[in-house]
């Protein structure tokens, strides 16, 4: 939380900044609009960890150290906001983000009779869905009249996001024959900054590019079916944090 706090001092400079600039004419945003913007881009997730669960009983699976690697995916974003003056805009924001399942980095399924066995195996993907109410600061970078109109772009956002998991044909080592799968999801409160650049190449009409990382807090995935049903799933899978940047193209359309 440290970081956002930064990101957030940050922002209110380069706020300070912009109505500064703005006093002087530049720019060529206006208070009172509203805007329609896309999003789309690449979708990186380092990696994905789970908490520990000690096994129940003779019959149950527990799991520690579990952590997936997850392949980059894809991340995009619609957005809906209002400009209140020329630097400064509210927006509301959902989209869809879809990472593939990359392997598991470690982690052991443990049992109260037999030890511990390193996971294998797996398939399947992660995917997000994000509610975000985004607080966004524009500083010009070229005076009014200069031609085409380049903004900076800084934004803070708080929600909540959707964390889902689709995995199949998770094994462990030395069991052959028996495989678990996962698929379920969970809502966990988050929190993002961005920055990016954008152009205004005709009236009302922005493109540009930026960056985003998203935080979300640990969310409970649900719990897992086995192939052998005398094995009963273990408790409720959860997440630890989930950390996911983005890089993307932008297009907004004011009206």
């Amino acid at each position: 939380m440290n970081c956002r706090i930064r990101g957030l001092a940050i922002a209110g400079a380069l706020w300070l900044a912009a109505t500064a600039s703005a006093q002087d004419g530049s720019g060529k945003l206006e208070s009172g609009d509203m805007y329609f913007g896309m999003d789309l881009g690449v979708s990186i997730m380092p990696s994905v960890s789970i908490k520990d669960i000690a096994p129940i009983d003779a019959f149950s699976f527990g799991i520690e150290n579990v952590e997936v690697d997850v392949d980059s995916g894809l991340g995009w974003n619609i957005d809906l906001g209002f400009r209140l003056s020329e630097t400064f805009a509210l927006e509301l924001e959902s989209g869809y983000y879809r990472n593939d399942f990359g392997g598991f980095k470690s982690g052991e399924f443990t049992t109260l009779t037999l030890g511990s066995t390193a996971v294998v195996g797996g398939s399947g993907d992660f995917t997000q869905i994000p509610i975000f109410l985004n607080a966004q600061w524009d500083v010009p970078l070229t005076q009014a009249g200069s031609g085409t109109a380049w903004m900076l772009s800084l934004f803070a956002g708080a929600g909540a996001v959707n964390v889902g998991a689709d995995l199949d044909d998770i094994g462990a080592l030395g069991v052959p024959g028996v495989t678990a799968a996962l698929d379920g999801g969970g809502w966990g409160a988050a929190v993002q900054l961005g920055v990016g650049v954008h152009a205004e190449f005709a009236p009302g009409f922005h493109v540009g590019a930026g960056y985003r990382v998203m935080v979300v807090n640990g969310v409970a995935l649900g719990t897992a079916t086995f192939s052998d049903p005398s094995l009963t799933a273990f408790a409720v899978l959860e997440t630890d944090t989930v950390v996911t940047h983005a890089l993307q193209a932008s297009l907004s359309i004011e009206f």
